[in-house]
């Protein structure tokens, strides 16, 4: 199922399949939430499957496209995306360049609770 999370600047295309504890699929490069298509069916047995088009890339939001993202804000946008969904989950890389993002995305779920 496709729709959007709001986040400053705009809204993130997410698909989203599945039921049970969330699985965020954050992707790397130019890639998005389309990247994962083959992917899905399997591990949507057992959870609730999150991918989500990253800010300035594909068909995310981005305000100046040559500007680079910082990785506080893709932290901010994954912890939105999972949030938006109202539970708590886990971050998987699904390839290496966001790796930076999930230490970022650890702390700041953590310091946004009360």
């Amino acid at each position: 199922m496709a729709g959007a999370v709001a986040v400053s600047g705009g809204g993130l295309h997410v698909e989203r399949a599945g039921e049970g504890v969330p699985l965020l699929l954050v992707s790397g490069g130019g890639g998005d939430a389309g990247a994962y298509a083959d992917v899905v069916p399997r591990p949507a047995r057992t959870y609730t499957v999150i991918g989500y088009d990253r800010r300035g890339g594909s068909r995310g939001p981005s305000p100046d496209p040559k500007a680079p993202v910082a990785v506080e804000r893709r932290a901010d946008d994954a912890v939105t995306v999972l949030d938006h969904y109202g539970r708590n989950g886990s971050v998987y890389p699904a390839r290496t360049s966001p790796v930076a993002t999930f230490p970022t995305c650890s702390t700041r779920r953590s310091s946004s609770r009360p």
